[in-house]
């Protein structure tokens, strides 16, 4: 039909131009003229017309050479095309273009800060230098210089920066601004007031965000300004209704790639563990209701989607959890499954105390971010997002690009100072400063947790005899709650909260006078004077949740065996004075870590006797304790308890009172635990500081073996030692007889550093370190003298 010559190509692309289709190749051309009947005509009326070969030839090469050309421009009218030409032209001419692009957008987050604003420890008096917000503010600082964008002299930072969390307990700043010069409304309190200074958008509730009671929390995060506070699974216990915002939806103007300005939504939530109400059940108990934190997210996920979130961010104040567990309702730790969940992109999780990350795979094969940044203002949690952006008639949508975001954990250490933080928040530095050395009572001999986890301890002992003594006096001064209960028999239960796992992890205070911050160190927490009621069989399974500190000693294995379970919180390992009894750790534990039987007819706890005789198991008692302990979280006799007296005096404050009662306090222990003593040449070991060593002469069952760093100390511990004077023999080592079953589940034969730590914490005394090297008991002279202590 249409021979290959200038003038057949001309009219070749003449035609492809009147219906819209494109001209490159020229030579291809022939293909779309088998689907150009209706136009056949007009071809043929061009084909014959006086326009010259060259004219026509030449405008075609020219427009052939621009890439993607849509139209021939020719000196010639066009023919007319038909309506159905017509409506094609047009439609390709109202055609949007699709656009794309994408943005590099920084989230930054911290978890369980604990009041650590400035890096230096109150208890010591001394700088540190890995931890604080003053070092997390450069670092954030420094990030945000990376990601910085500007358009038209305005500087546009990309970033998000977030706070997942148990911010403001901790520390004795935190507790002089909540409880001994706390801010009155109208007044921010200066945790959150730092934070904003630093530039943070959003926090969540974390479970110690409850322990000075809801009116204050919610006093305090009212009177922020520019940070917004999150949290989806808090509800009024009478209406139903959440306490805090359950979400946010955060604006942020972004840059593209393309230089174009963008307003990027993120959709903020926030959970807390359900466990809050038995840690601080006497506090939020008819107050609030606390439920499941993965359905909490489930819910409000698409109410934010709904709202345009583009980005879905939850900060979890929660651990990763177990991933062989899903769909467990009300978990502690639940950051698997919340990343699971569907519409989440990032989950910031905390509370254990661990550093983490993870890009967990959905079903779907979605990527969600992970990021578990160290407490204290140890680490910066940064998440460094390429979105994939697509504007499609008018309509934008955001994908983070999973290959190429990348996610990290960032230490402080070495990180200077950010110095305009130092001067914002150093009035508050200076007024604890002076608040914790405030002189408070004399003591005759030095108070250290060295061997507390394996001998009964004074360090301990002060704070149950302190405790005791309260409550003694109150029912002398007419209590009205505990005069009724004057005669039944009365315990103290205490726990060492600074018991290892590094070298600045211990109670170390010299003899001589007091300060506030040397009772701080010995008790950290701002936990009320609690006591409760129980019956003897209470008390026993009690403590063989405490003995779960050890690990099962085969006392015939020729290795070095562990004895500290390090998997196992301190603070859990309860020792209740009024009672004396003896711990067999050849037994398998009956009960785990969180307080599930596992070995039903294991008993640790052996010989436990009240006045000299044993124990009557059906005996009430009533014991005094913390408003923590009383809640019965993950103990065996929750449920049981009465709570007899509750208020709001302090633990701490009942030492201080007990110390400046005395004038001058000699520390003392009863010993009224220990070992059970075992005929065994077993390789018992656990780890300590150094300077232990010079307090071995009341031990002589422990004996100190080789450095192994950061001021640790491997030591040996003498199964078989038994104390001089006393009639008891060690049980006899019969082949198989105490053998524990090894390398079954609940054995817990070995030491693990996989810490799930519980939340009342505030430090890392859980993450314990696996011992390595060897250093075994050669074997002690039963007839060493060993001093009897009061």
């Amino acid at each position: 039909m249409i021979k290959k010559n200038g003038k057949k190509i001309a009219a070749l692309a003449i035609a492809a131009t009147i219906i819209g289709q494109n001209i490159q190749p020229i030579f291809a051309i022939e293909n779309v003229i088998n689907q150009l009947s209706e136009t056949q005509q007009t071809i043929e009326k061009v084909e014959n017309s006086d326009t010259s070969s060259e004219e026509v030839g030449e405008t075609s090469k020219e427009e052939s050479n621009k890439e993607n050309a849509e139209e021939v421009v020719t000196n010639e009218a066009k023919p007319e095309a038909s309506e159905e030409s017509k409506n094609e032209v047009n439609k390709e001419e109202t055609k949007d273009v699709k656009k794309k692009a994408s943005v590099d957008f920084s989230i930054m987050a911290i978890s369980d800060l604990h009041a650590n604003l400035m890096n230096y420890d109150y208890y010591t008096g001394g700088t540190t230098n890995n931890s604080g917000l003053v070092k997390v503010s450069t670092l954030i600082n420094q990030y945000k210089e990376k990601v910085d964008k500007k358009k038209d002299d305005k500087k546009i930072d990309n970033t998000l920066v977030v706070d997942n969390g148990d911010t403001i307990e901790g520390t004795p700043l935190a507790n002089f601004f909540a409880k001994k010069k706390p801010v009155k409304p109208g007044t921010q309190y200066p945790v959150y007031k730092a934070l904003e200074e630093v530039g943070f958008d959003a926090t969540t509730i974390g479970n110690h965000e409850l322990n000075y009671g809801l009116d204050f929390i919610k006093q305090i995060t009212n009177d922020n300004q520019s940070m917004a506070t999150v949290c989806a699974n808090v509800n009024d216990a009478k209406t139903g209704k959440p306490v805090f915002n359950p979400y946010k939806i955060v604006e942020e103007k972004v840059i593209d790639s393309n230089g174009e300005e963008r307003t990027l939504k993120i959709g903020i939530t926030g959970v807390v563990p359900p466990q809050v109400m038995n840690w601080d059940a006497l506090l939020l108990r008819g107050k609030i209701n606390v439920n499941d934190m993965t359905e909490s997210v489930k819910k409000y996920v698409p109410q934010m989607k709904a709202e345009g979130a583009d980005i879905v961010l939850v900060l979890a104040h929660t651990g990763y959890g177990d991933e062989n567990t899903p769909n467990v309702k009300n978990k502690e730790n639940a950051g698997y499954d919340i990343a699971n969940v569907e519409g989440v992109d990032l989950v910031i999780g905390g509370h254990v105390h661990r550093s983490f990350k993870k890009e967990v795979k959905k079903s779907n094969g979605d990527i969600v971010q992970y990021i578990q940044p160290l407490n204290n203002g140890r680490e910066l949690g940064v998440a460094e997002l390429k979105i994939d952006l697509e504007e499609n008639n008018g309509k934008i949508e955001y994908k983070i690009n999973d290959d190429k975001s990348k996610i990290d954990t960032v230490s402080v250490k070495d990180v200077p100072n950010d110095e305009v933080l130092v001067q914002k928040v150093k009035e508050y530095h200076d007024a604890t400063e002076n608040y914790v050395n405030t002189p408070s009572g004399e003591i005759t001999k030095d108070l250290n947790s060295f061997f507390t986890l394996v001998a009964d301890d004074a360090s301990v002992q002060i704070v149950t005899d302190a405790q005791r003594k309260f409550v003694e006096k109150s029912i002398k001064d007419g209590e009205e709650s505990l005069v009724k209960y004057k005669d039944l028999p009365l315990l103290s239960a205490g726990a060492p909260f600074k018991a290892g796992s590094s070298a600045g992890n211990y109670v170390d205070i010299k003899a001589g006078g007091l300060a506030l911050k040397d009772l701080s160190n010995l008790y950290k927490y701002d936990n009320t004077l609690t006591v409760i009621k129980l019956k003897g069989k209470d008390i026993k399974e009690w403590l063989e949740l405490s003995a779960v500190m050890f690990n099962t000693i085969d006392t015939n294995s020729k290795e070095e065996q562990d004895l500290i379970n390090r998997d196992f919180p301190t603070f859990n390992f309860d020792v209740i004075d009024g009672v004396n009894y003896e711990i067999d750790v050849t037994q398998k534990p009956k009960y785990d870590k969180d307080g599930n039987v596992i070995n039903a007819n294991s008993q640790r706890i052996v010989n436990l006797t009240y006045n000299g005789k044993p124990i009557n198991l059906e005996q009430d008692f009533l014991i005094a304790t913390n408003n923590y302990r009383a809640g019965g979280n993950g103990f065996p006799w929750n449920g049981k308890q009465e709570i007899v007296y509750s208020g709001t005096y302090e633990n701490r404050q009942a030492v201080a009172d007990y110390i400046e009662a005395a004038g001058k306090l000699e520390p003392t222990v009863d010993s009224n635990w220990k070992f059970k003593s075992v005929d065994t040449d077993a390789k018992v070991i656990f780890t300590s500081h150094e300077n232990g060593a010079k307090y071995l002469g009341t031990h002589p069952q422990i004996k100190a073996g080789e450095n192994i760093g950061d001021k640790l100390v491997k030591y040996s511990y003498d199964l078989s030692y038994v104390v001089p004077g006393t009639n008891e023999k060690p049980e006899e080592n019969k082949p198989g007889t105490n053998k524990p079953e090894t390398n079954k589940p609940g054995s817990n034969n070995n030491s693990t550093t996989n810490n799930t730590d519980n939340p009342k914490t505030g430090d890392t005394s859980i993450i314990g370190y696996v011992v390595l090297g060897g250093a075994a008991a050669t074997g002690l002279a039963v007839t060493s003298i060993k001093r009897k202590r009061k």
